[in-house]
């Protein structure tokens, strides 16, 4: 009975949080995603894109990822890595994500595919986990605007 009432929360959340922070709708469309995500309160972030984020990006090519303040800013030069499911690194915290995630400055940097050498393309079924590092701001919040292409 337990699994059954926590598997309609979270089909009926707007957000998920399975890690340390929350991922939420800001806007979608044909040609972007903007999501905003929430630090926990001690500052740290990791979570995975929900079910229904995940189906909106099915079969886009995500290329280009937009860093800018929410309304409770980071703390300055955090850093930003997306990995899918299976281990594969979108965006390296160790390199285009360092010092992606800023308290003021809005940044751009582009993705790329398993090999490098193209973007990387989004399969529902591999989801995708945001982890913020470097910050220390209690429930701080941050947007990225995610754009994609068939």
């Amino acid at each position: 009975m337990k699994r059954v009432i926590l598997a309609g929360i979270m089909l009926l959340s707007p957000c998920l949080a399975w890690g340390a922070g929350t991922i939420a709708y800001v806007a979608n469309s044909d040609v972007a995603m903007t999501i905003e995500c929430t630090a926990h309160t001690d500052g740290t972030f990791e979570a995975d894109l929900s079910d229904a984020m995940m189906s909106d990006l099915h079969g886009f090519y995500v290329y280009e990822i937009v860093s800018y303040s929410g309304a409770t800013t980071v703390k300055a030069d955090s850093d930003l890595a997306i990995t899918d499911s299976v281990g594969r690194t979108v965006m390296s915290a160790t390199g285009n994500g360092l010092n992606f995630v800023d308290d003021n400055t809005v940044q751009t940097a582009y993705t790329e595919g398993p090999n490098g050498d193209h973007y990387y393309l989004v399969d529902k079924n591999i989801p995708l986990t945001f982890t913020i590092s470097n910050n220390d701001v209690a429930s701080a919040k941050h947007r990225f605007r995610i754009s994609k292409v068939k």
